[in-house]
C-alpha cells in the first residue's frame, strides 16, 4: 500500500509540475503576442519588460548637451549637433525632451533635421520588440511634402535601412511617416522582396496632430527562419491602429533587433531628408525600447 501511495503522490506532482510549465508557456506566448482580437490588444508597453530609455540628460537631471547626446552614440548620427537640443518641460509629458529644429535654408550641406541609430547590443537575443515615444509638432506646423519618425530596425548588420533604392536585403526596418497631409502611415523595410520597402496603411484620418503630444508604440515579432510568421502592431494614440501577421522580417536567424532608427526630418520619398516649407522643429520624448528574449 505504501507503495501505491507514493506512486499516486508521485503522479499528482508530475500532474502539478505539468501544469505549471503550461501556464508559465501561455504567459510567455501572451507577452509576445497578446490577444488577436483588435479591440482587446493592450499596448506593447504594457505587456513587456523593464524600458530601456534614450537619456536626454547628463548628472543631477540637468539636460544634456548636443555634443554629450552624440557621445552617447555607438552608431550614425547626423545633424544632432546642429539641429539637437534638449529642454525642460514643466508640464509636458517627460522633464526633458529633444526638439529637433528643422531649418529652411539655401545650403546644401546644412542638415534638415536629424538622425541616429540607437543600438542596443542586448536586444540581440530578443524575438520581440517594443518601442514607444510620443511626438509633438507645434500649432503652426506645414506637413511639407511628408516626413519620417523613430522605428525599430535590424538586420544581419547594424546598418539600418536608407532610402528607397537600397534593397535592404539583409535588414528590417519600421518608420513612421506623414504625408502632405498630415495622414500617418508606416515604412516597412523587410528582406521580402514582396513586402520590401511597403507602406501600411493605419486607416483613416489617422494624422500627425498639431500642438499635442501624440504617444506612438510599434511592436514587432521577428519570424522563425524560412518562415512566413512575424507580426507588426502599431498604437496611436493608445489605439491599436495596425495588426499585420504572415511577415518575413528576416531570411535567417542572422537577422537580429540592432536598436531603433531615430529620424526627425521633412522628406518626399522614402527616408531621405528634404526641405521643408518653413522653419520649424519637432519634439520627442525620451524614446523606449522594450524587449522579451528568446
Amino acid at each position: 500500500m505504501a507503495k501505491k501511495r507514493s506512486t499516486a503522490k508521485d503522479s499528482q506532482s508530475y500532474l502539478f509540475n505539468f501544469a505549471a510549465v503550461g501556464v508559465g508557456a501561455i504567459t510567455i506566448f501572451l507577452a509576445i503576442f497578446g490577444t488577436r482580437s483588435k479591440e482587446v490588444a493592450s499596448a506593447c508597453s504594457e505587456r513587456y519588460g523593464v524600458a530601456t530609455q534614450f537619456s536626454l540628460q547628463r548628472s543631477a537631471g540637468e539636460p544634456a548637451s548636443a555634443a554629450e547626446l552624440q557621445a552617447g552614440l555607438g552608431g550614425r548620427d547626423w545633424g544632432v549637433i546642429e539641429n539637437a537640443s534638449v529642454l525642460k518641460l514643466a508640464d509636458g509629458p517627460s522633464p526633458l525632451v529633444l526638439q529637433v529644429n528643422m531649418p529652411k535654408t539655401s545650403d546644401k550641406n546644412a542638415p534638415l533635421g536629424l538622425g541616429f541609430t540607437w543600438l542596443l547590443a542586448d536586444a540581440k537575443s530578443a524575438q520581440a520588440a517594443c518601442l514607444s515615444y510620443q511626438v509633438m509638432v507645434p500649432p503652426d506646423f506645414e506637413y511639407g511634402e511628408g516626413g519620417v519618425l523613430p522605428g525599430l530596425f535590424g538586420g544581419e548588420t547594424a546598418a539600418a535601412p536608407k532610402s528607397r533604392a537600397d534593397l535592404v536585403k539583409t535588414s528590417f526596418g519600421t518608420h513612421l511617416v506623414w504625408s502632405s497631409d498630415g495622414q500617418l502611415s508606416l515604412r516597412i523595410a523587410s528582406a521580402d522582396a514582396l513586402q520590401n520597402l511597403a507602406y501600411q496603411t493605419l486607416g483613416e484620418n489617422v494624422a500627425l496632430p498639431r500642438g499635442r503630444w501624440l504617444p506612438i508604440e510599434q511592436e514587432v515579432v521577428l519570424n522563425d527562419e524560412g518562415e512566413s510568421n512575424g507580426l507588426l502592431r502599431v498604437w496611436i494614440d493608445g489605439k491599436l491602429k495596425l495588426e499585420t501577421g504572415g511577415l518575413m522580417w528576416r531570411k535567417t536567424n542572422g537577422g537580429v533587433f540592432r536598436g531603433a532608427d531615430v529620424r526627425a526630418h521633412f522628406s518626399h520619398n522614402g527616408l531621405d531628408p528634404s526641405r521643408g516649407p518653413k522653419p520649424t522643429n519637432i519634439r520627442l520624448t525620451p524614446i523606449e525600447t522594450r524587449w522579451i528574449a528568446e
